[in-house]
């Protein structure tokens, strides 16, 4: 159940009409989560694609996929500023 809610969140962030680089993002989301189970334990995996990264779509794409497994705490959780900040 909780692998198919992030599938969908991850298809439904990739369905969007954006650049490439947003699309690829979600793939390696995808791929990088697709054994998780719980939807948690995917924020970690999507924060490091994240960090890794220096293009603004795969930043955007990351913090979309985040915020729908996490919800608005994601902008206000003083552990997740840090990043957002960065």
């Amino acid at each position: 159940m909780q692998s198919t809610k992030l599938g969908f969140i991850i298809s439904l962030t990739a369905e969007k009409d954006q650049a490439a680089e947003w699309k690829a993002a979600c793939e390696t989301a995808k791929a990088q989560c697709q054994n998780v189970t719980d939807l948690q334990k995917a924020i970690p995996i999507l924060l490091g694609i994240r960090l890794r990264s220096d293009q603004i779509p795969w930043r955007a794409a990351c913090d979309e996929m985040i915020q729908g497994i996490q919800g608005e705490e994601f902008f206000t959780n003083p552990r997740y500023q840090a990043i957002l900040s960065a």
